[in-house]
């Protein structure tokens, strides 16, 4: 097998990933080295992270994967799933999306964490409130802790069971 034969079974490939979903690079190159063996590559294991940056860089020069679209959809979907920006910029991080990529999203500087976090508690936990904390601090300690683990700062689940 040739070079370009690899070369164009590591494209093929990514293409199939890309068109089930957006992918960031480093996603991509981490699937694209795991299907290496089943594509039957001639390429050696340097030639191969090599051929996968190329791979890769005619994609973008395609336009077809682009870590700012990747960034954005997964903004978008945690977002409509209740959470919170700490929850998602995690969650890009482990993606290879770094902070400066994630200043470029839309959907990030549009989202109102406040309202989504009140949003979720209010779904969730619709009798807790101010006077709660006294009451009944074991419902408001409860709450919190979900606001929390949905990636919500303190100020603004403060800010949003006060209310």
């Amino acid at each position: 097998m040739t070079h370009e034969s690899d070369k164009q079974r590591l494209y093929n490939a990514a293409i199939r990933l890309l068109a089930s979903r957006e992918h960031s690079v480093l996603e991509l190159k981490q699937k694209l080295n795991q299907r290496s063996a089943r594509l039957k590559l001639s390429a050696a294991k340097q030639d191969l992270s090599e051929l996968i940056d190329e791979v890769i860089q005619s994609l973008q020069e395609q336009g077809l994967q682009s870590d700012l679209r990747f960034a954005e959809a997964v903004v978008r979907s945690r977002i409509s799933r209740g959470y919170g920006p700490f929850y998602i910029e995690q969650a890009l991080r482990t993606k290879g999306i770094s902070s400066a990529q994630l200043d470029e999203v839309e959907a990030w500087h549009l989202a109102d964490w406040t309202a989504l976090a009140r949003e979720l508690k209010d779904r969730r936990f619709p009798d807790v409130c101010a006077e709660t904390r006294y009451e009944d601090p074991k419902s408001y300690q409860k709450a919190a802790r979900a606001l929390q683990q949905k990636g919500f700062s303190g100020s603004v689940i403060a800010r949003v069971l006060v209310e």
